[in-house]
């Protein structure tokens, strides 16, 4: 296991002002360093409440290893990973901490290993529009946009349903409010199936065809 860089586990009194418990752990903390990073906490250490003068405060409903990466992110001590991302943004969300959750919403743009979904569903649930329209952005076909859409599409909220809608109209190559051309994919009562083909790069029929085993004679005959 890697060492920290930072340990937050040091009772000296001069390297700290405030003890913080998270699931009976103690962190020895700067009340400064914390309420820089947080609004919630900056009120909790410094606001007009009983807490402020206790010299020890227990956090509760919390992870101790979220609040254990929060800190060492906060003091930079570690990188947003995809162990902790999700614990940071749930910690960093409730707490109103801008710059950790800029931190994660880089991440997820940029380097993060997970899913499209996975990826996705956190750029929504966190409000990351930014990081939505990038995600779309590097959707490249069908088959990648599928993997993004749940089983529920409604579980999304409506900038995310629009995004997703607006890249299906494109890769079936529908202009919103144009008249479809003659020969255009058009409504019709017994339609051939298309498939998306990696290889080709388009939808073509024929895909349906070999996967089947049938050819264009048996769809006429």
């Amino acid at each position: 296991m890697t060492e920290q860089l930072v340990s937050f586990e040091d009772d000296d009194k001069d390297m700290h002002d405030v003890v913080l418990i998270v699931e009976g752990k103690k962190f020895y903390c700067s009340k400064i360093d914390l309420a820089k990073h947080s609004g919630i906490l900056k009120s909790l250490l410094f606001g007009p409440y009983q807490e402020r003068d206790n010299k020890e405060i227990e956090l509760k409903e919390i992870s101790a290893i979220d609040f254990n990466n929060f800190l060492m992110l906060i003091h930079g001590a570690s990188e947003v990973d995809d162990d902790s991302v999700r614990g940071l943004l749930e910690l960093s969300n409730m707490w109103l901490a801008p710059a950790v959750l800029q931190r994660c919403s880089e991440f997820l743009k940029y380097n993060s290993k997970k899913s499209i979904r996975d990826r996705f569903e956190l750029a929504a649930q966190y409000g990351f529009e930014d990081v939505k329209k990038f995600i779309i952005r590097e959707i490249k076909n069908p088959l990648e946009l599928s993997e993004l859409i749940p089983e529920d599409i409604t579980v999304f909220d409506p900038t995310s349903m629009a995004l997703i809608l607006k890249k299906s109209i494109k890769f079936h190559g529908i202009k919103p409010g144009k008249k479809s051309k003659e020969g255009h994919w058009s409504y019709c009562e017994n339609p051939i199936p298309y498939r998306w083909s990696p290889n080709r790069g388009s939808y073509d029929p024929r895909d349906y065809h070999d996967e089947f085993g049938e050819s264009d004679d048996d769809e006429l005959s």
